[in-house]
């Protein structure tokens, strides 16, 4: 069995997909557009007693995504999000445990990594 502390957090921000088709229904993607960014970080625990305080992983998080969404290119995806994601948690919570991350567009679409373990 694997244990994971789970956090969840939102933030807004505004992106766009410059590879998105240039006619039709997706083409308003190339464009600049807003969304309620969800965001589910799951972090191996190694044993059943909380290996990390849930409250203190969720304000590090809600610190680190209203810092680091002003540094990213407008054109970052759902992925690339994760990837910066995970990065930061692996480098806060170092050791070798796996970590899982979930962003999703208005909590609807996304995409889920898996690093580790």
């Amino acid at each position: 069995m694997k244990l994971f502390a789970e956090i969840r957090a939102r933030f807004e921000w505004a992106h766009r997909w410059p590879g998105a088709p240039e006619y039709g229904e997706y083409a308003l993607l190339r464009n600049l557009h807003r969304h309620e960014f969800h965001v589910i970080l799951r972090i191996g625990q190694e044993h059943s007693d909380r290996d990390v305080e849930y409250l203190e992983v969720k304000a590090a998080l809600v610190d680190f995504l209203e810092e680091a969404k002003g540094s990213w290119p407008e054109s970052s995806s759902c992925e690339q999000i994760g990837e910066a994601i995970v990065a930061w948690a692996r480098e806060r919570y170092p050791g070798v445990r796996p970590f899982e991350v979930t962003v999703l567009e208005d909590g609807e679409n996304g995409a889920a990594l898996r690093f580790g373990g």
